[in-house]
């Protein structure tokens, strides 16, 4: 299984150090690059323009509430950019409202979970991101997603 490079975007530092171990601990090729507010995410993200597909993060956790540029400013911003619109997001939140979660969604984050509270949670919650993982991998590697020859 190949190394999937995970980008946190998150600003509590106990939060994202909890996060970085139990995907650690979920035994799943993750490396986590975390980036602390909005705009050092994206920034990161730009920086990614014309690098090949396999040097990008296969996957982001981002938090609603960050400093300098949200959330919702981030998704958005990546699914209008070409280079970054293909990126799977997981919006990873304290929020609880259904109006955050429409519109993570409508934004097109890929999944919405609301951050664990205890070891449980988190367990539940990596095993999710794992799940959801290896499913959009087999999903994607399907005989029928590769385009036939002309």
């Amino acid at each position: 299984m190949t190394q999937v490079d995970v980008l946190l975007i998150e600003d509590n530092p106990n939060d994202a150090q909890l996060a970085i171990e139990f995907l650690k601990e979920a035994h799943l090729p993750f490396r986590v690059i975390v980036a602390s507010d909005g705009e050092k995410a994206m920034s990161f993200l730009d920086n990614l323009k014309g690098v090949p597909e396999e040097k990008r993060p296969s996957l982001v956790l981002l938090d609603i509430k960050l400093p300098k540029k949200d959330g919702f400013e981030v998704l958005s911003d990546m699914r209008n950019n070409q280079d970054l619109a293909g990126i799977p997001v997981i919006m990873l939140t304290g929020s609880n409202q259904e109006s955050d979660k429409k519109r993570a969604m409508n934004l097109g984050a890929d999944l919405y979970c609301l951050k664990p509270k205890d070891a449980k949670e988190w367990d539940a919650l990596t095993d999710s991101i794992g799940q959801f993982w290896i499913r959009r991998t087999m999903n994607r590697d399907k005989p029928s997603d590769i385009p036939k020859p002309p």
